[in-house]
């Protein structure tokens, strides 16, 4: 009788969720799911009357089969290609050695040589590691090849060989075989240890910038609040002052230079000045070592131990910033009580100037 891979009614492929059945007595085939919603007990393919239905035995067992062979035929391909890459590797692993000795003889810095080899082992340790760890996948490999060559000299049920099906599949997703590394790249893989190695020793600078200007600019913030605060007032007391009517004997010009120097108006706004001025210059550096800190791999090893030397000392120089330059809060007597001050400050100024200008006139006529 003939066989169809797909069933003729609803044209889904057979499988272990679908499975054939014969009509008796005419045995065409069909899926059970279809030959359980006929509407009437004749052959959908002869159209003779059927009293019953037969499993396709003999299906279940050559899908099953097929499985396997599918599945083995993919853990054939896939151990292949690892197989490839580990061999390739291994061959590779000299020339990777030298590329290395090759450019570690160009390092002068002593410490700096002896850390860069240190990782540069412990990732060839992680090469050789990947080697023994296949070592052992191919054990597995071979074993279940073994048990699959004895299979097919004995007649076995199809709950075994679905048992088969499933150990592969479950070799195959642990031991990672359908995934395939990249080919050990001498040069990459020389230049992977390097980058990792200044990322492990260096990197942290990138990070002690970020932070140091985060400081800097908090800082900055909060002294420029200060510093608008103070100025307000001072710019309030000077603003009420000139609406004030002065006494006669007060003169505007004069009065007003007197109490810009007690106010230190010249003096608070020079502070400022030189803080913001410094806190520009440090952001500025702060920048450009940014820059610097984000291609760190470019430098040569004395290069970089210079650049780490003043990326240092500029975050000490922030430190010592923030440390020592603040602007002070400043705080003044109610107006009123500050404005007789000044009157009366200027009063005494000016009769002490008066008395010395007598005393002078006095001196000159006795001469």
């Amino acid at each position: 009788m003939e066989q169809f891979e797909e069933c003729p009614i609803c044209l889904n492929e057979y499988d272990l969720n679908r499975l054939p059945v014969f009509l008796l007595p005419c045995r065409h085939t069909f899926c059970q799911q279809c030959v359980s919603i006929l509407t009437s007990k004749e052959c959908p393919f002869c159209r003779l009357q059927f009293n019953g239905t037969e499993k396709n035995t003999s299906f279940i067992k050559d899908y099953s089969t097929h499985r396997l062979s599918k599945i083995e035929a993919i853990l054939d391909e896939n151990y292949q290609k690892k197989l490839e890459i580990f061999d390739k590797n291994s061959k590779n692993l000299t020339n990777v050695k030298q590329i290395f000795q090759l450019n570690f003889d160009q390092l002068q810095n002593e410490q700096f040589k002896s850390g860069f080899s240190e990782l540069f082992n412990l990732k060839l340790k992680t090469q050789k590691m990947d080697e023994v760890n296949f070592y052992f996948i191919s054990l597995k490999y071979k074993a279940i090849k073994e048990e699959l060559k004895n299979m097919q000299d004995q007649n076995f049920e199809t709950n075994y060989i679905d048992y088969m099906v499933k150990r592969i599949e479950r070799f195959l997703e642990k031991e990672t075989l359908v995934q395939c590394n990249e080919f050990l790249d001498g040069k990459k893989f020389y230049q992977e240890c390097y980058s990792e190695y200044i990322m492990e020793k260096f990197g942290y600078l990138k990070n002690e910038l970020e932070l140091s200007e985060k400081l800097l600019d908090s800082h900055f913030k909060t002294n420029n609040e200060m510093f608008l605060r103070n100025n307000g007032l001072v710019r309030d007391i000077i603003s009420k002052l000139e609406l004030k009517k002065l006494p006669k004997d007060i003169n505007l010009t004069e009065f007003k230079e007197m109490v810009n120097e007690r106010l230190h108006v010249k003096l608070l706004i020079e502070n400022f000045q030189n803080f913001e001025n410094k806190y520009k210059d440090l952001k500025r550096s702060i920048q450009n070592k940014q820059i610097i800190a984000d291609d760190l791999v470019e430098f040569c090893e004395y290069d970089l131990l210079d650049q780490k030397s003043q990326i240092e000392d500029l975050i000490t120089k922030v430190d010592i910033f923030i440390k020592l330059n603040k602007i002070e809060k400043l705080s003044f007597k109610p107006f009123e009580t500050s404005y007789l001050t000044f009157i009366s400050d200027y009063r005494s100024n000016h009769s002490r100037k008066k008395f010395d200008k007598y005393k002078i006139i006095n001196h000159l006529l006795k001469i």
